[in-house]
């Protein structure tokens, strides 16, 4: 009985969000336009070279995992090997897998 009265207040209380601020808004779709370019297989993109704007072009990376990366090779005064990439925080080495194959050393 009283998870028929939790369940019952439950919905009631989406009711009352729903009768006091309308229905969610939907959210646009996104275009061609918005698609944010890749990196092909025939590109291969220099970690040593790459800027922020290079680097979240690859499947995977974002603004923020991309200024990580930036940073690390800051530190280590450039990269010698692609794989160091996995010392970037929060890079695993399943995401490391979805681009590795784009990213060289040189």
């Amino acid at each position: 009985m009283k998870r028929v009265f939790a369940l019952l207040a439950a919905l009631l209380a989406l009711l009352a969000c729903y009768y006091l601020f309308g229905p969610m808004p939907s959210r646009p779709q996104p275009t061609k336009a918005d698609a944010r370019p890749t990196v092909g297989q025939a590109d291969t993109l220099n970690l040593n070279l790459a800027t922020q704007a290079d680097l979240v072009r690859l499947p995977g990376i974002g603004p923020v995992t991309a200024e990580k990366i930036l940073r690390l090779r800051s530190q280590l005064r450039g990269f010698e090997r692609s794989e160091q990439l996995i010392l970037v925080p929060g890079m695993s080495e399943r995401k490391f897998n979805k681009f590795a194959r784009l990213v060289k050393v040189e």
